[in-house]
């Protein structure tokens, strides 16, 4: 497949990343503090379906002080 995977929280995209053989990834380091529902949304192609992926339930936290 080829293609760009869109990535949500929610209903916000928060990024996109070119596909890869079969994968696809995003780094961040702006999500707020709290818990997040993180779903791909793969556009498809000629070859292949549009599809999203189930919800990974992130959470972020302060680290603690030492």
């Amino acid at each position: 497949p080829t293609g760009t995977v869109t990535f949500k929280d929610e209903n916000t995209v928060i990024g996109t990343s070119t596909l890869s053989g079969t994968s696809a990834e995003l780094t961040l380091s702006s999500l707020a503090v709290g818990g997040h529902s993180i779903t791909a949304n793969y556009g498809g192609n000629g070859n292949f379906s549009a599809s999203t992926s189930a919800v990974l339930l992130q959470s972020v936290s302060v680290p603690p002080t030492v």
